[in-house]
């Protein structure tokens, strides 16, 4: 593997984590509603996340069916 984000120091690496976007792999097709559930269950901000896993499990089946 390899690190997520390259930076020059500390300061530069917090704000590329803070302003990644989640975004599908390359090569996989992910619908516009999944990539929501994913890009609000991995928001840099917990209070932007789900407020459990059973209202992520709701989300992620509505973006499924």
């Amino acid at each position: 593997g390899r690190p997520p984000f390259a930076a020059a120091d500390d300061d530069a690496l917090a704000a590329a984590d803070r302003d990644v976007v989640w975004s599908a792999p390359d090569g996989i097709a992910v619908s516009d509603e999944l990539a929501a559930v994913f890009r609000q269950a991995l928001a840099t901000d917990p209070a932007e996340r789900y407020d459990g896993i059973g209202a992520f499990v709701r989300a992620f089946r509505s973006a499924v069916q």
